[in-house]
Formats: structure tokens, C-alpha cells, sequence
């Protein structure tokens, strides 16, 4: 299956990014969600306790689960489903990371709409 990587440059989707921390997330996270054509707009670093959720904007959740607690994972979850947005489930290493997050991509290119749908199993 071919990669969907691109060049970095301009986005198609934005996420909400839940769990790892700030500099994991900017520094090498992001880059590769860029190339994904997917900008983070927010972040819920993991040692947060406190989060705004946004209302609206968000086409996808990425949850980094070995990287945040049980808490996060359940308020994210709970958000997603009310925004009706896909949760992609998956782990800080990105070759684990990015099949999961083509699936997510591929099934927002198929629906035209938005729809809550969990991808990947987070471990």
C-alpha cells in the first residue's frame, strides 16, 4: 500500500493531538502528521489536567496512548463521540503510528461526512 506521506506544506485535516509531551509532539510528532497533510490544532500535553476542548474545527482525534493516562483517554473518547469526529489510536513510534492514521484518513475521504469510528487498539 503506498505511503500517503507529502511534502510539508498545506493541510487537509486538522487534529486534536491527546497525550505525549509538548517537545515530543512539536518536534517530531508533528512533522510527520504535516507530511500527512494534517495540522495539530491542539494539543492535550499528558501532564495536563485541564483541557478546553474545541467545539468545532476538528476533523480527527490522535491519541498517543503510551503517552497519557486513563483520564485523557476517556475524556478524549467522550469529546470525539459528541463531536462525531474518528479517533485514531496509536502509539508514539510513528511506524506503528502512521497505518493507522491512513486508515482514519482513508475513512474521512470515503464518508464525505463525519462519523465517530475508533482505529487501532492504542498498544
Amino acid at each position: 500500500m503506498p505511503r500517503m506521506e507529502r511534502p510539508v506544506g498545506r493541510t487537509r485535516w486538522t487534529a486534536v493531538v491527546v497525550g505525549g509531551e509538548g517537545s515530543f509532539v512539536r518536534d517530531k510528532f508533528e512533522p510527520h502528521l504535516r507530511r500527512m497533510e494534517i495540522a495539530v490544532g491542539k494539543h492535550w500535553e499528558w501532564r495536563t489536567t485541564r483541557f478546553g476542548w474545541p467545539t468545532s474545527g476538528i476533523d480527527l482525534v490522535v491519541m498517543i496512548t503510551d503517552m497519557m493516562n486513563h483520564q485523557m483517554n476517556d475524556r478524549a473518547i467522550a469529546e470525539a463521540a459528541r463531536l462525531g469526529v474518528p479517533v485514531a489510536m496509536t502509539v508514539h513510534k510513528w511506524s506503528v503510528a502512521q497505518p493507522r492514521l491512513e486508515r482514519t484518513l482513508m475513512l474521512l475521504q470515503q464518508r464525505g461526512s463525519r462519523a465517530f469510528v475508533r482505529i487501532g487498539s492504542g498498544r
